[in-house]
């Protein structure tokens, strides 16, 4: 059974609410978590040469905050995550 929880993008980009939905077997702590999204966010704009997209996202700081990897692994399936690249 796959076990996904959806995460957010909220940025200050032209990709803000991007939603990724991220299999929790699959990764191991919150910092596995913003690469993978960052991994593929990056893989997709290389793939159609959006090097403004690349630039920008080669700028952020993307993070997380205000929970744990254990807060996501105990949560509700339902449940949707925030990653920022504000200051916190």
């Amino acid at each position: 059974m796959v076990n996904t929880r959806l995460f957010i993008l909220s940025t200050d980009t032209p990709f803000s609410r991007a939603k990724f939905y991220v299999d929790l077997d699959e990764v191991e702590s919150l910092e596995n978590i913003v690469q993978k999204i960052y991994d593929e966010l990056m893989s997709i704009f290389e793939k159609h040469n959006f090097e403004l997209l690349v630039s920008s996202l080669q700028k952020t700081n993307l993070h997380i905050h205000d929970f744990t990897f254990e807060d996501v692994l105990l949560s509700e399936p339902n449940k949707q995550f925030y990653i920022c690249d504000h200051k916190h």
